[in-house]
């Protein structure tokens, strides 16, 4: 197996001691890191909506696979799913991350080729994965997200079913006229459907990128339930991240990276007992690399 994106012992010794050593007293969240958690999820969902609608129209063939596939009309296709995870990386790296004035304070080089680059692409290969729970019977999530109807998306596939106009406009207002589209239980991506036996012809980087795809879920969990702060602050880490682009002005990007990484700190502390917040910090900052390096493993999909 070619090694495409890995830390050295040494290099990822220095880089997570260095979080090891961070010492505060413990102390409940504060009103205003509540509040800062409220703006980001704000500042996630700027213009959601009507981005969507732009980028159902701007690949209507994907789309309307993607919404036949989640109310369970046809299997899902994996070019429908990436090219609709290539818009929704648009919409990240377009609306969302300029949403963050800090990015501005960046070199105008090192804004580019963030956004451009492997910063953004990591960020969202982060997010895309999320679309996928419930994939794996032996996570608890999984049981979870049938369940409870709380799987990332469903709420909005089922906004978008109810638009009469562009069901019509994508040919699937006769198909869905027999679904009680408010109780109908949303199917998402499956990763056995999408990352099927065989998907890169090579049985060692198949069951890499399925436990890295697992860690990554399980992760994003408390109490074996999706969390929303977690994953957002984690694409916010992976976006600052020094080390996926070269950069100009490496210290500014660590620092700003720094912030997110210490208020996913206090974050886990406010919500879990200090050993498992401790371990769920740990976890998180070998995701950085375990993140790249399911991309570039993904990139050897047979159908890219």
């Amino acid at each position: 197996m070619k090694v495409l994106w890995v830390l050295s012992d040494n290099e990822r010794n220095r880089r997570f001691n260095k979080f090891n050593k961070l010492k505060e007293p413990y102390m409940t969240f504060t009103i205003e890191e509540t509040k800062f958690l409220e703006e980001i999820h704000t500042r996630f969902n700027k213009e959601r909506d009507s981005w969507v609608f732009k980028m159902i129209k701007h690949n209507q063939v994907a789309f309307t696979n993607y919404i036949e596939a989640a109310f369970n009309l046809a299997p899902i296709e994996y070019s429908a799913w990436r090219n609709v995870e290539n818009l929704f990386e648009i919409y990240f790296t377009k609306i969302v991350i300029p949403q963050f004035n800090e990015v501005d304070t960046l070199p105008s080089y090192d804004r580019s080729v963030m956004l451009a680059g492997d910063n953004s692409r990591v960020a969202h290969a982060f997010k895309s994965s999320l679309s996928m729970y419930g994939s794996f019977d032996d996570i608890k999530i999984a049981k979870t997200c049938h369940s409870s109807g709380r799987c990332p998306q469903a709420n909005q596939f089922k906004d978008i079913a109810k638009n009469k106009k562009l069901m019509e406009t994508l040919g699937l207002e006769d198909k869905l006229a027999h679904l009680d589209i408010n109780d109908h239980a949303i199917k998402m991506p499956r990763y056995q459907t999408l990352f099927p036996a065989n998907w890169a012809n090579n049985k060692e980087v198949e069951e890499r990128h399925r436990q890295i795809f697992k860690k990554i879920l399980m992760w994003t969990t408390i109490d074996n339930k999706m969390d929303g702060d977690l994953h957002k602050l984690m694409r916010l880490i992976l976006f600052f991240n020094p080390d996926f682009t070269p950069i100009l002005q490496r210290d500014k990007v660590e620092k700003l990276q720094l912030k997110y990484i210490l208020l996913l700190q206090r974050y886990l502390k406010s919500k879990m007992e200090p050993a498992d917040a401790n371990k769920k910090f740990l976890d998180a900052m070998l995701l950085i690399s375990y993140t790249k390096e399911m991309l570039e493993l993904q990139k050897l999909h047979v159908l890219n």
